[in-house]
């Protein structure tokens, strides 16, 4: 059945409910009868939406990692030159996306939440960190079939260029030693990992 105007609204007062318990509470604080009470809705309401409370964080964890995922239409490199502009770009975008304080906060969930709910971490890791990867990856292969880039693994070739752009500026943002940067800064960081990734993996 399609859903409705009022469908999506409950779903979101849910998903907008529980994510603030979450992060208040925790994950195995937090209960499906205060996420209903704080959202408006019945208890029925949540399990016909998503069946568990598993599966409300995971609604919730997918639907900020929407926000982090760069365009599937990469645009296609002709030059080195173009694309270390295009690597730079999708570089600063996930800086960008995944430095939002928001997402930030998702993480420490599950790092708080590892031992006790191991699954949340689980939930971020597939919806998260795979999704830069894969995005990244993506980048790789074209280039790589324009022959700008020597043969490789693109996922390992991915997971160094992250390794690149974050630096460590992750789990200072986890631990709230370091502000959001400015975009400017991003933009210098993924310059940067742009370079010695470059330097790294010459043309074929």
């Amino acid at each position: 059945m399609p859903r409705t105007a009022k469908d999506e609204s409950v779903r979101g007062r849910i998903m907008a409910a529980a994510m603030r318990a979450f992060m208040e509470q925790g994950y195995t604080g937090t209960s499906t009868l205060q996420i209903a009470t704080r959202a408006k809705v019945s208890k029925r309401e949540i399990y016909t939406e998503f069946g568990s409370k598993e599966a409300v964080l995971a609604a919730c964890i997918a639907e900020r990692s929407q926000r982090t995922m760069l365009s599937a239409e990469v645009p296609q490199a002709r030059s080195r030159e173009e694309f270390a502009k295009i690597l730079a770009a999708a570089g600063k975008t996930l800086l960008q996306r995944i430095s939002d304080p928001i997402v930030i906060a998702v993480f420490r969930l599950a790092i708080a939440e590892a031992i006790r709910a191991p699954e949340v971490a689980g939930t971020l890791n597939e919806f998260g960190r795979r999704t830069a990867r894969t995005a990244i990856s993506r980048v790789v292969r074209q280039a790589q079939e324009a022959r700008l880039l020597a043969a490789g693994d693109a996922e390992d070739m991915a997971d160094l260029f992250l390794a690149l752009i974050w630096k460590g500026l992750l789990l200072d943002l986890i631990l709230g030693v370091a502000a959001t940067p400015e975009e400017e800064e991003l933009g210098r960081r993924a310059e940067a990992a742009t370079k010695a990734f470059l330097s790294l993996h010459p043309a074929p």
